[in-house]
């Protein structure tokens, strides 16, 4: 089972990006693949928790699983909203992303050489 997970989240990113993209076209089914794909990322995390003692990367792994919940609430605003607001959401999750994907490997070398 923990080898399947981080093809899951793969898999709801993917579902993920594709139903932003496809939300531009203005798809029907886009709130559903955002939605589907952000539950699959929100899973995989929780399947995945961080153990290690560092402060720091906790705080990024919480910050990643919340840019997860507001990728739900994106996919939630699409499904009920129908305007752009979803589009603020997704931006911010995206900047939660971009700048852990950065800080975590950092921290974890910087433990290294501890």
């Amino acid at each position: 089972m923990k080898k399947l997970i981080p093809y899951l989240f793969y898999l709801g990113a993917l579902l993920t990006l594709v139903g932003i993209a496809l939300q531009v076209t203005r798809w029907e089914y886009a709130p559903y693949l955002v939605t589907i794909g952000a539950t699959l990322q929100a899973l995989a995390q929780l399947n995945l928790p961080y153990t290690g003692s560092n402060k720091n990367i906790k705080r990024l792994v919480r910050q990643q699983f919340l840019a997860t919940i507001l990728l739900i609430a994106a996919g939630g605003s699409m499904l009920y909203f129908h305007n752009n607001e979803w589009i603020l959401l997704v931006c911010i999750a995206a900047f939660l992303y971009f700048y852990s994907s950065f800080r975590i490997p950092y921290e974890e070398r910087k433990d290294e050489n501890k």
